[in-house]
């Protein structure tokens, strides 16, 4: 059952992770993209947001069943440093976005 439960856990891990790093590249392309597919980049930083919340939600699902208490807190603390990553960043890309496709 523990390989089974933390492949349960590290896999959405990594999913976020992975979303965290989409941000990234949607904030490093807004200035770079046609102005025609800004709406796309909005779209690409929305879903990887999403995307970064889903996995989240498949992680802590599976905190009750760590018996280890360090564990569970390594691993909240883990996912609470991603979600609060990712908060900052689609707070950043989303604006400066729309800014950019309003004012060219």
């Amino acid at each position: 059952m523990a390989p089974a439960l933390l492949a349960c856990i590290r896999i959405p891990e990594a999913v976020a992770a992975t979303g965290v790093a989409i941000l990234q590249r949607c904030d490093s392309l807004v200035d770079q993209v046609n102005p025609h597919l800004l709406s796309d980049l909005a779209v690409c930083a929305d879903l990887a947001m999403a995307a970064i919340r889903c996995a989240i939600y498949n992680v802590r699902v599976n905190l009750s069943a760590l018996d280890d208490p360090a564990d569970r807190t390594a691993v909240e603390t883990t996912v609470g440093q991603i979600l609060s990553h990712a908060l900052l960043l689609i707070q950043r890309v989303a604006p400066r976005i729309w800014n950019r496709a309003e004012n060219g």
